[in-house]
């Protein structure tokens, strides 16, 4: 389980708490945050990203998200500006495509 607080607005913040392995009594959690730079609904989210308790690789980065309308179906694009190594960058791909993963399931289960 993990929690989240939102203020969708621009220039506001944002902190999210991740457990994982989701949904396991023996879960870590982890906590990220991070400021909204950019908000227009329903296409675009702008906002930075950083670990609470962040590792020595870590960085603040960049993340864009947009929502784009193609024929019937609905686009997400997803950019995430530079890491410090390869191993990071490997470990945000990974967790941004589980989390797609599982959107996409919800979204195939008229949830």
């Amino acid at each position: 389980m993990g929690s989240a607080r939102l203020g969708l607005s621009s220039i506001s913040a944002w902190e999210a708490v991740i457990a994982s392995p989701c949904n396991h009594p023996t879960a870590s959690c982890f906590t990220s945050q991070g400021e909204f730079l950019e908000v227009n609904p329903p296409s675009r989210l702008v906002d930075t990203f950083r670990w609470e308790e962040p590792d020595p690789d870590d960085q603040e980065t960049v993340v864009k998200l947009s929502v784009d309308s193609v024929g019937d179906a609905t686009e997400v694009s997803l950019w995430q500006d530079e890491f410090a190594t390869e191993a990071r960058f490997a470990l945000h791909r990974s967790g941004w495509t589980d989390n797609f993963e599982k959107l996409r399931v919800l979204i195939e289960s008229g949830a």
